[in-house]
Order: C-alpha cells, then structure tokens, then sequence
C-alpha cells in the first residue's frame, strides 16, 4: 500500500519523521469518527447519504493510485506527505460515516419521530406561553396530535363540574355531524369512566359491541382510540383528549405517552388560562372599586358647615372595600337651622356607591319641600323602595338641628343609635327611636314604626352620630370594638374639643384592631354646644 519513495519503516534517521506521519494518521483517524452530526438528519436523508457516501468511498479508493504517484514524492517529499495525509483522512471518514448511516438506518424512523415529538412539545410549550385563548390552544393541540401520531381524527373534550357533562371544544377531520353526537353526550359512559379513574384508556381493537356502543352512525371510519385525561397540578380534572385512526392497533406505548404529555401542558395551559382570567376579573374589580370609591368621595361633602354656638367635625375612614356610608349637611330654610343626614347602604362596590347617589339627590330634593324628619325619611322609603333591589336596603338617620332653640329633632331608619353626652349628668343616653331600613316594606309598615324624637342640647352636650363600621370593627380575634368602648372614650373626653374627641376615638379603634383590617367603611360626626 505504500510505495517509495514514502518509506515508514522505522529504521535509521527516518525514524523521527516515520513517527511523527503515524501520529498524524492516528491524529486523523480520531478526527474522522467526528459524525455525530448523521444522527440529527431525517429518515429520507439518511437514505440518500447512505448511497452518496458509499459511491464516494469508491471514489476515494480509486484515487489511491493518483496519491501516491511517485513523480510527486520526487518533485517535493512534504506535497506526498499532504496527500497521503489527506487520503487517509478522506478515506477514514467516509468510511466511518458509511458504517454510521448504516447502522443508524433501522432505527431512523424511530429517531425522526422522537424528534418530531420533541418538536412538537417545544411548539407546545411555546404556544402556551403566548397563546391566552383557549379555543385557539386546543385547536392548536388536536393539530399537532394528527400530526405526530399519525391519527385520522383527534377532538379534546372538557369537563363542565356545575352541570357534570362535557363540551367539545375543538375538533380535527371530524364531521359536524358525528361532533354534534359527541357533544350530545355520544362517549358519556366511557366519559364516565375515565373522569373515576384518571387515567389513560387504549382500545387498540374496538369490538363491533363498543363501535355500536359508541360510535354508531358515525361517518367518521374509528377502528382504534386513545383517551387521556387532563389533570392539572392539584388534581383538578379538566377534560379529555381523544386520538383516533381508521385501523386497528394503531397506537404503542410511544403514542400514549406522547398523548399523556400533551395532555400534561394541556392542563398547564388551562391552568393559567385560569389564572390569567381570575387576574383580569381581580383587575377589573379594582377598577371598579377605584370609580366606587371616587364616586363615594364626591358625594361627601367637602367642608364642615359653620354653626354659631357649636362645634362640628367629620371623618371617613375607607375600608379596603367600597361600602355605601353616606353624610351630609342639608341647609334648610329657616336659617337658624341645619338638617344632618348619615347612612349606610347595604352592600359593596360600584352599586352600593350609586344607590349613595341616589340616596343624596331623593334627600335633598325632598328636605327643601319636607320640614320634619319622620316625613323626609317617609318620603325616601317611598321613593327608594321602588328601585332597590329586594336584597338591599339602607340604614338613614336624619336629624334637624336648631341652633337658636339649641333642640335635636330626629328620626333614625335602621340606623345605629345617637349617643348623646349630658355634660350635666356626664352620662351617655343611647337615643334609638323605632324605625326599620329604608327599601325593606313599601310604606305601610315604615311609616307605622317610624318614630320621631326631640331631644334638647345644653352647653357641653355632645351628639355622636356613626356608622356600623365604627362599632363593628374587629380584631384579629373577631371580636367587636362595640358600643360600650365608644362611650367610654366619649365620657373621658367629652369636656374637649371635638377633633380631640375624634381623635381619641379613631386611635383607640386602631388600636384595638391591630393588625386586622377595617372590613367596613368607618364614618363618624360629631356635633358638641359651646355656648
């Protein structure tokens, strides 16, 4: 095989270079085993390189004479060296290369389907990452079924807990008809079945009992059928997929895990489909809290009257939630007196804040026609009852103050008591005149319990007026502040302006919740004589 001038024997001086050429050779063999990149090429692939690295082999075996031409060797040692460097190495390559395909031909089919399936849960993985709409992701999937196990038909089916059925939601070379009798509940035993035991069901040969059973009358030719369930991570079942050919045993193992795993980023992405929906819906629900409460605000007024001989402050603490607590200050004709409105309206959010609404313009409205109380809240029940929900109601107290006569006249509809400090006595009287929630009887009944008092003012008196969130706020043990820690605060610095007394109150309230949040809107007005 080598001819002189090209001596590699390893005797006298050339034994040196002789070395060095071997380890070359060997250098080069190594290199030639470097074909690891056969393995990534498709089964048609490997079939024509099979036959182009075969009838270049020959090539190369014919070009051994030309690599060893001696004129070669004569006219320059280094240009032969080359060339028979090159030689081996063309010739230990493509004879590696040619073993590999070989040996790598049986199983190619097998290689490009693992590959296919990878690709295809990479193009999963990578739709469920930007695809947020269900019935385009499940289109998506019975696509890539037919498409990677081959089957004739696939359709994914997911399950309804609150009317215990299921839905078809997507479907591939499925007839409308034979879609229309799945989705009439064609498959609900073996539906059934699989949603008890949660897991996989291959019928590799369906009996012409379960093709009657369930597939009869179908156009849709189904000889062997796949069924994987969807669980997602805390065991929740969302449905099921479906893989169907028109030959028996048509599925292997390969097939059901295949089916298993895309069953398995199914649920992943339904999952955060779920996910993404309760955010939209928590989203949106913070926006409307956010026009609740701006539609709350404006509502109230936004500065105190000025009453000669008397002190008055206000505060409203908003809970997280928006409630329907409501005040006012009404100007009444006679100008030596002032009409106060306070109320809570049942329920939370942006329906609460526009019965508020509309609670504010009825009282205004009938406070300029209505002189007493009793006749105002009256008049409001009438009103209101005929468009509030039969659900809701709403708690009012309206008061009428006369700061020359220095006499509280007022009516309370379900509202919390009036505390009412007698600087003279230093006792706190709880004033509840009879009287139900506005929007719970038409009239009849509201205007027969609906009572209304008098009570006179002295100097030092305080009048406290309040909403249900102030004497119902809870601590982390859910126990109430109550009416009787109100009273106390009230007493101990009723000889005190009216912001110290508003002060003392809302701190000895937080400071009794601690950590817990208000669950209630908090509102409070205080009204004290000075002269």
């Amino acid at each position: 095989m080598l001819k002189s001038p090209l001596d590699l024997s390893f005797r006298g001086a050339s034994v040196y270079n002789n070395f060095t050429f071997v380890i070359t050779l060997i250098f080069l063999f190594l290199l030639s085993l470097r074909n690891s990149w056969i393995t990534y090429l498709t089964r048609k692939e490997k079939f024509y390189y099979t036959f182009f690295a075969f009838m270049f082999l020959w090539g190369v075996s014919y070009l051994f004479d030309f690599a060893y031409e001696l004129p070669v060797a004569y006219h320059s040692l280094v240009h032969a060296v080359f060339i028979n460097g090159s030689w081996f190495f063309l010739f230990f390559y493509t004879l590696t290369c040619s073993i590999y395909l070989l040996l790598q031909l049986p199983t190619a089919r097998i290689f490009e389907r693992k590959m296919q399936e990878v690709k295809s849960l990479q193009n999963l993985t990578r739709a469920i990452s930007v695809e947020l709409d269900t019935s385009r992701l499940t289109s998506l999937i019975t696509n890539l079924i037919i498409e990677v196990t081959d089957s004739h038909v696939s359709w994914i089916e997911l399950y309804q807990p609150a009317a215990d059925s299921f839905h078809v939601v997507a479907t591939k070379n499925l007839s409308v008809q034979d879609a229309t009798k799945l989705e009439r509940g064609a498959l609900q035993k073996l539906s059934g079945q699989i949603l008890k035991e949660r897991k996989s069901l291959v019928l590799n040969e369906l009996t012409s009992d379960q093709k009657k059973t369930y597939f009869h009358g179908f156009r849709t030719k189904i000889a062997s059928l796949v069924v994987t369930p969807i669980i997602g991570v805390n065991d929740q079942f969302f449905g099921l997929l479906y893989a169907a050919k028109s030959t028996s045993f048509g599925f292997d193992p390969d097939d059901v895990n295949l089916l298993e795993a895309f069953a398995n980023q199914v649920a992943i992405a339904l999952e955060n489909a779920d996910l993404l929906q309760k955010s939209f819906e928590r989203e949106r629900l913070e926006q409307e809290l956010k026009i609740a409460r701006e539609v709350q605000l404006r509502l109230l007024p936004q500065t105190r009257p000025s009453l000669a001989g008397y002190q008055l402050t206000t505060e409203t603490i908003a809970a997280y939630e928006v409630g329907g607590d409501y005040f006012d200050f009404i100007p009444r004709h006679d100008q030596n007196q002032m009409g106060i409105v306070i109320g809570d309206v049942s329920g939370k959010g942006t329906s609460a804040a526009f019965y508020m609404a509309e609670v504010k313009g009825i009282i205004q409205s009938v406070a300029q026609q209505l002189h007493s109380p009793y006749d105002i809240l009256c008049h409001t029940n009438k009103v209101l009852s005929e468009s509030l929900e039969k659900k809701s109601f709403i708690t009012l107290a309206f008061a009428v103050l006369d700061f020359k006569a220095h006499a509280l006249t007022f009516a309370r509809a379900g509202h919390c008591p009036i505390f009412h400090y007698k600087a003279q006595s230093k006792q706190v009287v709880y004033h509840q005149p009879e009287g139900i929630a506005v929007g719970l009887d038409r009239g009849p009944i509201f205007n027969k319990i609906l009572e209304e008092q008098i009570v006179s003012l002295e100097k030092g008196d305080v009048v406290v007026f309040y909403t249900d969130g102030l004497s119902e706020a809870m601590n982390v043990k859910l126990e109430e502040y109550t009416e009787n820690r109100m009273a106390h605060i009230l007493k101990q610095y009723a000889d005190q302006s009216v912001e110290t007394i508003k002060k003392h109150l809302i701190s000895d309230v937080f400071e009794f919740i601690g950590e817990h949040h208000l669950h209630d809107d908090l509102t409070l007005i205080i009204l004290k004589r000075m002269e």
